[in-house]
């Protein structure tokens, strides 16, 4: 959907398997010990989401280093990630940083499949993006630490999604506004699309279950893959895979302001 560009300092090494190569490159000098790592993990990540979701859009990947720390971006066949990643022993920030990495790690790769494969039509759609992304990088942590590491996310949602009660839909996040407080009107814009949003997913799974709950996610990448996806079609394709109504849920809590309830 748009063109990115980077240059600078960088030493890079790639691999390929199973018909996907991946780069990982490191700014200011070579890092093998990341470039093994981030290798290692980038083919388990991606392997473990192809199993459900299907092949990754963009057969080639490069990991690249920004020079700064806790966040990430993921533009069509590019994963931006900061230098905790490169560098998880470092000090000060980096080190804080780097206490969820993995998870950030996985949900800027699910872009590929979330804002990439399927595309969002304007940002009133951008849940579909985030949202499935988040869950799906949450769902990697429940392989790779188990239900605990899984946990510890359904927590963190549920409170900061709490935040957003008497707030407005997910499909409004980026209309928000805060009458001289836009960072109290941005902290609400990110509950809603990475607290919220994966509460939801949580909740239809927990409803379904794990196997329904992967075809839906599978028949929504078949379906919608390489064309813009609404959250009305996502909706289609999971009352053709339960054979339920699902308007009413999304009535209250997609289009709606209610939070849904996910027990332990």
């Amino acid at each position: 959907q748009f063109l990115t560009i980077l240059a600078g300092a960088y030493d890079w090494e790639e691999e390929t398997k199973d018909g996907v190569t991946l780069r990982v490159a490191s700014h200011g000098g070579r890092n093998p010990t990341a470039f093994r790592s981030l290798l290692d993990l980038g083919f388990a990540t991606t392997g473990f989401y192809e199993v459900f979701l299907g092949k990754m859009p963009v057969r080639e990947l490069t990991i690249v280093e920004l020079a700064s720390w806790g966040m990430g971006q993921a533009p069509a066949g590019l994963l931006l990630i900061t230098g905790e990643a490169f560098n998880p022993m470092g000090k000060g920030a980096y080190r804080r940083s780097a206490a969820g990495v993995n998870e950030r790690f996985a949900h800027e790769l699910a872009h590929q499949w979330w804002g990439h494969g399927v595309r969002m039509p304007s940002l009133s759609e951008q849940w579909l993006s985030e949202s499935f992304a988040e869950y799906c990088s949450a769902f990697f942590i429940r392989k790779a630490a188990g239900m605990q590491g899984y946990d510890l996310y359904l927590n963190l949602w549920r409170t900061r999604a709490g935040e957003t009660r008497d707030s407005v839909p997910i499909l409004l996040a980026h209309r928000l506004r805060a009458k001289n407080d836009q960072i109290q009107a941005e902290r609400l814009r990110s509950a809603l699309l990475y607290a919220k949003g994966p509460l939801v997913l949580a909740a239809i799974h927990r409803e379904i279950g794990d196997e329904a709950f992967l075809t839906f996610l599978a028949t929504v990448q078949s379906t919608l893959g390489g064309q813009v996806g609404t959250t009305r079609r996502v909706e289609e394709v999971l009352e053709a895979v339960t054979g339920k109504d699902w308007t009413p849920f999304f009535d209250r809590y997609v289009r709606g302001t209610e939070i849904p309830e996910v027990p332990a």
